[in-house]
């Protein structure tokens, strides 16, 4: 069982970090749309495989067993799609407006917009799964019942993936991204604070399809950025793979940190503010991220308004020198 769980785990890590690399080489003009459907198929058929396998394994008498194997059939025919790619394997880097020898040369790790979008995406993450870990028993806390917060757990992923689609196609057409990363994570902040401050039903509700109107957004910004941010397939892939590395140990932190804050201080208002804090965090890095240029390319800060340049301009700092 720990060795099937390890082979899942190896494929989905490849298909992850592939696929932007694939839009990329395959639909390099049409990023955000191939991304939008990319990042939305995921979050719903995640979605509805969560919500069905325990039905399918109690209400139709499968068990575990069979019920795991249904979506091992649809891996086949999935397999089926993917085999005529197979002859279409040619080598290709569409480069566009990056030095072809300092993409072939230089480390992803070495390039502090890289980090920028390793740690959008890792802070998304973050709190994408401490949310879906700890919502209802948040919301427990409260007095109100677990079906309830599980109800509200459901609107928040449903509410997430208009904006999980949208995004990345809004994103595509626009020169800079700066604005739509700044304003999703804006629409978070104020959401996720009136999620900790409200009392009442309504208010509560209205917070949780905020919070996932604005997580949806952020999720495929972070899978569009990959593509965006990149002068080629091969950047692409690398790039990827370090911002997935990156945003998976944090999204892995995330719900035990919470967790563990909850239990020591026996309320659940710090973990919130943890939260809150994260999000101003990945307001810096979406919009350092949204910045129409390429990795390894000079990033200038001449049209950012004088009132945050500053403080960019520090932040910029720390992420060369982790960079470095």
């Amino acid at each position: 069982m720990f060795a099937g769980t390890v082979l899942i785990g190896i494929g989905i890590v490849a298909g992850n970090v592939l696929m932007p690399s694939i839009i990329k080489h395959k639909f390099p003009q049409k990023i955000g749309l191939l991304t939008s459907i990319f990042s939305t198929a995921m979050s719903l058929t995640g979605g509805i495989a969560s919500g069905i396998s325990v039905p399918i394994a109690s209400k139709l008498g499968l068990g575990w067993r069979n019920s795991l194997l249904v979506w091992g059939l649809l891996v086949v025919i999935a397999i089926l799609f993917w085999i005529p790619q197979l002859k279409n394997g040619e080598k290709s880097n569409h480069i566009i407006k990056v030095d072809s020898d300092v993409a072939d040369t230089k480390s992803v790790w070495r390039s502090s917009l890289a980090w920028k979008i390793a740690l959008f995406m890792g802070l998304q993450s973050l709190l994408f799964y401490s949310l879906i870990a700890w919502l209802p028993g948040i919301l427990h806390s409260r007095g109100f019942s677990m079906e309830t917060g599980g109800w509200l757990l459901f609107l928040f992923q449903i509410f997430s993936l208009p904006t999980s689609f949208i995004a990345p196609i809004v994103a595509d057409r626009l020169k800079d991204q700066r604005g739509i990363a700044a304003a999703s994570c804006l629409i978070y902040f104020v959401a996720m604070l009136g999620f900790m401050l409200s009392e009442s039903m309504i208010a509560l509700i209205i917070s949780v399809i905020f919070i996932g109107i604005a997580g949806g957004a952020c999720f495929s910004l972070a899978f569009t950025f990959i593509g965006l941010r990149s002068g080629n397939n091969k950047q692409t892939a690398e790039l990827s793979g370090m911002s997935q590395s990156v945003g998976y140990l944090l999204a892995a932190a995330g719900p035990v940190l919470i967790g563990f804050l909850s239990d020591y201080t026996k309320a659940w208002t710090s973990s919130i503010v943890l939260l809150l804090i994260a999000i101003l965090l990945l307001l810096y890095f979406g919009f350092s991220a949204g910045q129409n240029k390429y990795i390894f390319t000079e990033i200038s800060t001449s049209d950012i308004p004088s009132s945050l340049s500053s403080l960019l301009q520090i932040a910029d700092y720390y992420a060369e020198a982790i960079a470095a």
